[in-house]
């Protein structure tokens, strides 16, 4: 009875390198039936079995490891072994209050994205006072969009992320309209910032109103439409929302329109950036 006890942290180490191993392999199975679901999932997804089970094998075989070293030095060094197991205790707890953190708080999206060439050589002068113009009318049109309400009101509703993220698209497909193409007055989405006091308007995003279609080159490398090389899609293409693995009942994976960020806080660096870090977001959420 004694050896079997004392054995169980080695099984329990084995056994979880063994569990986060099959994890792995399991998630690349996933992976290689579904090739655009990289573009779905957040690094470390709870609704991704491989994911799941690579969490659970790392658990295990970190508490395994711990009872290892203290069944080892126990004898011999009875103080050492249990501040080895306090300090183990509280990095696990540190790491899980951090992880849940980065889920709760630091998601942007999931969806990665891929530039579109624009002009080649540096911007003209002429390219420079557009793409200021720009920036210009739309932070002074979006005055009107500040309350999330209003917006709603006005048709604005969620699709490119989940509505716990941190930053959050509120999109009107009623404004996927060539007659509305870098329309300041009316923008096709809305990107709020979920900050600790409160709800607050952060940028918008024009959205061409099909994926054939390519966005004004009005600043050169200024102004850099993206598109989301997977992404999931209704019947008429629209953007839609995805909440785990795959793309949701109705929708499709496919490439979607041509989009471009303006921002109307400068925390994000250029007024233009569609690659958010999560230094950036993390500042701005504990600023706003």
């Amino acid at each position: 009875m004694r050896r079997s006890i004392d054995a169980l942290p080695s099984i329990l180490s084995l056994g979880g390198a063994l569990l986060a191993l099959g994890g792995i392999a399991l998630d690349t199975a996933i992976h290689a039936a579904q090739p655009g679901l990289i573009h779905l999932e957040s690094p470390f997804s709870l609704t991704n079995p491989g994911h799941v089970a690579i969490g659970a094998g790392v658990l295990m075989a970190v508490a395994g490891a711990t009872g290892v070293v203290y069944r080892d030095l126990r004898p011999r060094r009875p103080l050492i072994a249990r501040s080895a197991v306090a300090a183990v205790t509280v990095a696990v707890l540190v790491a899980a209050v951090v992880t849940a953190t980065a889920f709760e708080v630091l998601q942007v999206s999931p969806s990665a994205t891929s530039e579109v060439p624009t002009t080649p050589g540096p911007p003209t002068a002429a390219q420079r006072h557009a793409a200021a113009d720009l920036v210009t009318r739309t932070r002074r049109a979006a005055r009107r969009f500040e309350s999330l309400d209003y917006a709603i009101g006005l048709g604005y509703q969620v699709r490119l992320n989940s509505p716990s993220a941190l930053l959050v698209h509120y999109e009107n497909p009623d404004l996927l309209q060539d007659r509305y193409v870098l329309d300041p007055n009316h923008p096709q989405a809305l990107v709020y910032l979920h900050g600790r006091t409160g709800t607050r308007l952060v940028g918008v995003m024009y959205i061409m109103p099909d994926q054939a279609e390519t966005g004004p080159d009005i600043g050169g490398e200024l102004t850099r439409w993206h598109v989301h090389p997977g992404q999931c899609l209704t019947p008429d293409g629209l953007p839609a929302a995805a909440t785990g693995p795959g793309c949701p009942p109705g929708t499709f994976l496919g490439p979607g329109p041509q989009m471009l960020h303006v921002w109307t806080t400068d925390r994000f660096g250029s007024p233009f950036t569609d690659d958010i870090s999560w230094t950036g977001a993390l500042s701005a959420w504990l600023a706003l």
